[in-house]
């Protein structure tokens, strides 16, 4: 599809005639070359002043030049020159040297192209004049401005000419020629050609062929002296062209064989000597990476190279490897019924188009080369086609400049029929058609320039922009989230239009577009006109453009778009094509502020393409400010129908994006980037507040939009993240204006779940923005009313490795180290016990028990020295409840027996209520009325008619045996009834360890019975030998030796008391149950033997018989199973 804009606009135009008829034309820079039937060729100065389109000066051809052509390479003037006679009608080709400094009044220098020079001299003041050998009929010439290298079309073949530096004799003289390297047959009859490095187009009446030269991996034998330029790479390589007077490689001097076809030799013909250009194959990259014949492998720079194997008769699997089918085996066909054909490549072959290629003059023993068809297609012309044909083929290369050679990066191939014209990519790993031109009317002619293309039809000359820029983009880097590239084959624009009439040739440059007009009058007047339009530069023309596409921008975004991205690559295309470093930098600005626009554009729309606003925000090097100050006052403005998704999105990118760095705003534009998110995006107004970089806006104003999007938006839960979210940045925001009411009273509605999630997943909330060693503000509120919600949140976060437990306690004013303050600190902050105590509730954390587990003793050793001086008592819980986190890690149950322990009175003292409380309730009022009065008006909560225990005769001295009084007690017992406590922790238990604690005795029973069994053994023997048993199920298992110690231990405790047996007949019945008990375990671990070596000779046989008898049971039945098994495995 074609868009029509009217934004090209051509500067002047001037109009002149020559006193001869003009044949053909070329326009060069600020010179035109015109050829005339006068057998020679006037060049005409073009410029900006009165005295332009002025004869500069003339030269002579030999023939009537029907074609001509200026290579800036080798700045030589190439004709195609045409003798007509009687009989017949011949072409010459020949090229002319010093023809800028040259006219007819120099003398002229004629030779044969590839011959050998028999001059003494070398003069510029010479005209020179090269005649290219060719037998058959010529219908096109064209050369390559990189190379210097000329192609000629001969009937189907396309003949190429090398053009190389030769020096004169043992001089230092040096000149331009050209050897005949190679011939191509394309397989139509062709009409035009063109040329670009290794890349050969030709076409014919109706088909159209884009070839590219593969060079062989084999070396040649025998070193000739030249050939094509330049190594061909892969399918989408960027090949190289530097200059051929750098890459040439001295060579043995070899005399040009056409001079001695007679077999005389002259003194002159031995002091010639030819400078050898290198071949491909003698390139140094080439040479480097096949030296080794055998080696199947080398380093080849571009990652998407491709290999041509002529040796293989299949085709490979490896989708970088080409095996090339035969040319032998394929056939021509003719396409008798006029189908149209397209192959898009690279193809090896196409069936029943074969290509055949061959060196030629001194090249015929170089290696095989081959070639690679990247595009063919067989045309059908709309209506009537008689007399329809396609004309002005174009191969449209750009480079990419760098320090040392010209890389090329695109390459396109532009066709045109008589009615539309094509344009095709063919450097990219496929070649696809980028556009299709409609014209407007019956064209002959199509001039295009890097950026422009120019059709002249019957109406007149119109304009269109072309997609060759964009194509190259593509293959200069992938887009990115930082990189933005138009597509290639979006709808092109027709943006000029200029009425001309009878025009018969036209010459595009970059400055001017030169017009050959003849129309049909009378013999006698001069019936022809040259038309010079002086062309808007590239900063003149994207000026118009913006201008058309700002008439656009409310009414039609569409073209405002399509305009936008014109001019983007307008000046982008300039901007390579430019080799003043002054004018590179005035480029470089214009292109970033197209990206700008662009980004302005995709930053307003909805739809697919609005991300792209990311990528030409960032291409246009704009600050965020300045960014938010373009979209100002539409944004502020109540009349704004736009939905700026995209602008939201590149706010996202900008604002969350941790590898973004901090954008530098001020409060003004932070306070508009918090109205375009209460506006567009209000959802996420909460999270730009507290988690992104936009830290200076105005706390009220703030509030205010958050407010107002609270009341208008209806949340689906209380646990909906975007409510809590909300809750805690409404929160925030109080605390920030020193509203500490307000903020309590918003923290305090929302749940303990909500807040964890919320504060998890915005964990930076917790941390102050400019100490992240502190809390922050709603840190510090949550620790101080509700800290059991800090305390999880810093677990969540520790477990998913957002905090760790050193960072987490620094938070909690603890600081890890020797601290002795620090240590100290710890030791009295309940928060780090509460925290201590989660990590260490969960076997996940098993890495961190040890750490964790000795700062947590020291804190409980510290606070139960500290209870042991003064009892608080403590508070009114529900009964009954826990203090013992119930986890699955470092915290266990207790063992039973532990409850028998001072200053524990047995399970039930653990669940009833605090002594100390009781009897410190009782005192706050003589009498319940008072109680119940009081409590009404101070608040208390209201209590009905209780009976309250107190027993006076208490022991004051005597520590309550409650849960409450004795919760650090209860951890600690806890925390060492854990199976795999390790030697250190017991350790460190044992070493601050103080009588004076109440339930020092139970602490060092469960320390001592993994450090020393003895002595936990003589500890409960000695002082609670009722628990010997429980203790022994609890803390030996299976183990035969300590019940056999406990057992020695009990019955020598028992024989003591018999001596004592009329003093205390109680305890040594306690005694003789725990021996009972002792010695009923320890039968089932002996053999009857081993047992009666323990028994006392002393002792009583009634009391040991059923013992003894039940070791005998015992053994009989373990040997009579050992024997069934023993039978049972024969």
């Amino acid at each position: 599809m074609v868009r029509v804009f009217s934004c090209h606009h051509f500067v002047s135009q001037q109009v002149f005639t020559t006193k001869s008829e003009p044949i053909a034309l070329c326009c060069v820079g600020d010179q035109l070359l015109v050829s005339t039937d006068q057998c020679n060729i006037e060049i005409y100065a073009l410029s900006h002043s009165e005295k332009s389109c002025q004869l500069s000066h003339s030269f002579n051809t030999v023939a009537l030049a029907h074609q001509i052509l200026h290579n800036g390479k080798g700045n030589y003037i190439a004709t195609l020159e045409v003798k007509t006679t009687r009989h017949n009608t011949v072409t010459f080709v020949r090229i002319y040297m010093n023809w800028a400094t040259c006219s007819n009044q120099h003398p002229v220098r004629a030779r044969v192209a590839g011959c050998n020079v028999r001059w003494t001299e070398m003069n510029t003041s010479t005209l020179e004049v090269m005649e290219i050998l060719i037998k058959e009929t010529v219908t096109h010439i064209s050369s390559c401005d990189k190379t210097g290298n000329l192609v000629v079309a001969v009937g189907k073949c396309v003949k190429l000419y090398y053009h190389c530096m030769k020096t004169l004799g043992n001089t230092d003289l040096r000149y331009n020629d050209f050897e005949p390297a190679l011939s191509i047959e394309m397989g139509f009859n062709l009409l035009e050609v063109a040329v670009c490095g290794d890349y050969l187009a030709g076409i014919s009446v109706d088909q159209i062929r884009v070839v590219r030269l593969v060079w062989s991996r084999k070396r040649p034998s025998l070193v000739s002296e030249g050939a094509v330029g330049g190594v061909s790479g892969s399918r989408r390589s960027v090949s190289r062209y530097s200059s051929l007077e750098d890459d040439m490689q001295t060579i043995s001097p070899i005399t040009d064989e056409r001079d001695h076809q007679d077999g005389a030799s002259t003194p002159m013909d031995e002091e010639l000597q030819t400078e050898k250009a290198p071949l491909p194959w003698q390139s140094q990259a080439f040479y480097e990476a096949f030296t080794d014949e055998e080696s199947q492998r080398f380093h080849v720079e571009d990652d998407h190279y491709v290999l041509w194997n002529f040796n293989a008769s299949v085709h490979s699997t490896d989708e970088n490897i080409i095996s090339p089918l035969s040319v032998v085996q394929e056939t021509v066909t003719d396409n008798k019924d006029e189908v149209a054909i397209e192959v898009l490549g690279p193809v090896e072959s196409v069936a029943g188009n074969p290509i055949t290629v061959e060196w030629i003059g001194k090249y015929k023993s170089s290696a095989p080369i081959a070639t690679s068809t990247l595009l063919y297609r067989h045309c059908t012309f709309p209506g009537d086609s008689t007399g329809q044909h396609l004309h002005s083929l174009k191969l449209l290369p750009t480079y990419q400049k760098d320090s040392q050679t010209d890389k090329l990066c695109g390459l396109c191939c532009f066709v045109s029929g008589f009615h539309e014209g094509f344009m095709y990519d063919v450097i990219s790993s496929h070649c696809i058609q980028l556009s299709t031109y409609n014209y407007t009317a019956k064209t002959r002619h199509v001039g295009v320039t890097n950026s422009l293309l120019h059709a002249v039809t019957s109406n007149g000359l119109e304009t269109y922009t072309i997609s060759k820029m964009a194509a190259a983009l593509w293959q200069l880097e992938e887009p990115s989230e930082k990189w933005a590239i138009p597509s290639s084959t979006s709808d092109i624009s027709l943006i000029g239009f200029q009425a001309f009439y009878d025009i018969r040739a036209v010459s595009a440059a970059e400055s001017y577009v030169v017009m050959l007009s003849k129309a049909i009058e009378s013999p006698t007047a001069k019936s022809w006109s040259i038309y010079v339009l002086q062309k808007p530069t590239s900063i003149e023309l994207y000026r118009e453009m913006l201008d058309l596409a700002s008439k656009y921008r409310l009414s039609n975004p569409t073209a405002y778009q399509q305009i936008l991205i014109e001019a983007y690559l307008l000046i982008k295309s300039a901007l390579y094509k430019a080799e003043d470093k002054s004018c590179v930098a005035i480029l470089e600005e214009l292109v970033k502020e197209s990206c700008a626009l662009l980004g302005d554009h995709y930053a307003r729309i909805s739809g697919e393409d609005h991300r792209l606003a990311i990528s030409y925000y960032a291409m246009s090097e704009l600050t965020l400010s300045d960014i938010i100050n373009r979209h100002r006052d539409e944004i502020t403005s109540q009349d704004s129908y736009f939905k700026y998704e995209g602008l939201l999105v590149y706010l996202n990118s900008v604002l969350f994006q941790e590898k973004v760095p901090r954008p530098d705003i001020d409060q003004a534009t932070g306070d508009v980037i918090l109205e375009i998110y209460s506006k567009y995006q209000p959802g996420k107004l909460s999270e730009v507040i507290v988690n992104s970089k936009v830290i200076k806006f105005t706390d009220e104003k703030a509030l205010s939009l958050l407010q107002s999007h609270r009341k208008g938006h209806e949340y689906s839960t209380s646990a909906d993240l975007s409510y809590s979210l909300d809750c805690l940045a409404t929160s925030i925001l109080y605390l920030q204006i020193c509203d500490l009411e307000a903020a309590l009273a918003v923290v305090s509605s929302m749940s303990k779940d909500s807040i964890i999630t919320s504060c998890t997943k915005h964990y930076h909330l917790l941390l102050d923005e400019s100490d992240s060693s502190h809390l922050s503000h709603i840190a510090q509120l949550l620790r101080r009313h509700r800290p059991d919600v800090l305390i999880e949140a810093l677990v969540h976060l520790h477990d998913n490795g957002t905090v760790d437990m050193d960072k987490a306690l620094t938070l909690l004013d603890v600081s890890i180290g020797d601290d002795q303050n620090n240590i100290e600190l710890s030791r009295e902050n309940i928060h780090v016990r509460d925290y201590l105590e989660a990590l260490l509730n969960s076997a996940n954390r098993k890495h961190i028990f040890p750490k964790a587990l000795r700062l947590l003793i020291e804190i409980y050793m510290t606070r139960l020295k500290r209870q042991s001086k003064e009892q608080s008592g403590g508070s009114a819980r529900p009964i009954p409840h826990s203090h013992i986190p119930r986890g699955n890690g470092h915290f266990v149950p207790r063992h039973t027996w532990l409850d028998q322990l001072p200053p524990f009175r047995g399970s039930r003292s653990l669940v009833q209520q605090c002594e100390l409380y009781r009897t410190q309730s009782f005192g706050r009022s003589t009498s319940p009325q008072a109680f119940v009065k009081s409590s009404p008006s101070h608040g208390l909560r209201p209590s009905s008619p209780q009976t309250i225990r107190f027993s006076p005769t208490r022991d004051p001295n005597e520590p309550c045996p409650c849960c409450c009084c004795n919760e650090d007690l209860l951890k600690l017992q806890s925390l060492l009834c854990w199976k795999l406590a390790s030697q250190e922790t017991r350790q460190q238990v044992i070493a601050s360890l103080d009588k004076t604690i109440h339930g020092h005795l139970s602490l060092e029973i469960l320390c001592q019975s993994k450090l020393d069994t003895a002595i936990a053994s003589e500890i409960i023997v000695d002082n609670y030998p009722h628990l010997t048993v429980d203790y022994a199920h609890t803390q030996f298992l299976q183990q035969c030796d300590d019940w056999v110690a406990l057992f020695q231990m009990v019955l020598a405790k028992v024989s003591h008391e018999e001596s004592r047996m009329t003093v205390e007949t109680d305890v040594h019945s306690v005694y003789i149950e725990a021996l009972k008990g002792v010695l009923s375990e320890v039968v089932e671990f002996l053999d009857p033997v081993s047992l009666l070596s323990l028994l006392p000779s002393t002792g009583s046989c009634r009391f040991f018989l059923p013992y003894i008898e039940r070791c005998h049971q015992k053994h009989k039945a373990e040997q009579l199973k050992n024997k069934v098994f023993e039978q049972v495995c024969l």
